[in-house]
């Protein structure tokens, strides 16, 4: 007979209220409950903080931790799995957008066995599988990333090395002995770098009916904005912790594409009609070069929610 194992979820919100309703809702009305529910309520400033004051005292697992500032998703899950109570078996991490089916936690359950300490569902954004959120490597020494083939999809469940914290379950067992997710990170590649702990433990195991709808827009244009600032630092410094030629491999790249993208700017930058994005573009990468080489992260304070240049 399988062990009534006890679940905890982290929730990590930042002004989307509508979307943190729903994500709750659909949290609570799981047909197998979740034993806690913990959310880090990143200093929203939309009324995040009275709803959750006002439902608080109808649902007796929910607990709320309210930051004095917007530390980010990766401070906020390192906050939230620093609160899971010491009972719990897992827990699942995800935002506020990641909306999960009602069986999601009862088809994770039925699939969990005695030598796999972690698991996920697919993600589906418009009806379609986004495979970009599980992942293989294909070259450890490099930390060369691979999607997950969509044809892994129409099987029962299939293993793999990397995930996104959307919709991430693992054991407190194993978390015990990675640590916390890297809150010096701020956002980006913060669970990337933690699955690369993970995987030390355990395959991480995708249940293909345990699904996570994601309410998320796809940007066609990949227009650099302050979130690729932490995204290529983040990438660097995870290259410095986990593999020395992953480190010259990542920086290579970066440098080797930054002066291609600049000799193509230049070239037409008396023509371009938004030189204001170019200029951000051209600081926002050499601060990447500036503050990796110093090995300096935490929260860089041009580059902040809101700092979007169009």
């Amino acid at each position: 007979m399988k062990k009534d194992f006890k679940f905890s979820v982290v929730i990590v919100t930042y002004n989307r209220l509508e979307l943190l309703k729903e994500c709750l809702e659909n949290v609570i009305n799981q047909n197998k409950k979740f034993d806690e529910i913990i959310i880090i309520n990143n200093c929203s400033t939309d009324g995040t903080d009275k709803y959750l004051s006002k439902i608080k005292d109808d649902c007796d697992i929910l607990n709320i931790y309210t930051t004095e500032k917007n530390i980010g998703g990766a401070g906020g899950f390192s906050l939230g799995v620093t609160k899971v109570d010491n009972n719990m078996d897992y827990v699942l991490l995800i935002d506020d957008d990641a909306m999960l089916d009602p069986c999601f936690l009862k088809n994770i359950y039925d699939e969990i066995e005695e030598s796999i300490f972690a698991y996920s569902g697919p993600v589906l954004v418009n009806g379609n599988v986004d495979t970009s959120h599980r992942r293989n490597l294909v070259n450890s020494i490099l930390m060369q990333k691979k999607d997950v083939k969509i044809d892994e999809y129409s099987s029962s469940s299939f293993l793999y090395d990397l995930s996104t914290f959307c919709g991430l379950m693992v054991s407190t067992e194993v978390i015990h002995k990675i640590g916390l997710p890297l809150k010096e990170y701020f956002i980006w590649y913060d669970d990337t770098e933690y699955s690369m702990r993970v995987i030390k433990y355990t395959k991480i195991k995708n249940v293909n009916s345990a699904i996570i709808y994601h309410k998320t827009t796809i940007d066609e244009n990949k227009r650099l904005n302050w979130k690729s600032y932490y995204g290529y630092r983040n990438a660097i410094d995870m290259g410095k912790r986990h593999s020395r030629f992953a480190l010259i491999y990542t920086s290579y790249r970066y440098i080797y594409h930054l002066y291609r993208w600049i000799y193509y700017k230049v070239k037409s930058f008396r023509k371009s009609e938004n030189q204001a994005y170019f200029i951000f573009c051209s600081r926002l990468n050499l601060d990447v070069i500036k503050d990796s080489k110093a090995h300096r992260l935490g929260i860089n304070k041009y580059y902040y929610p809101g700092k979007v240049v169009e």
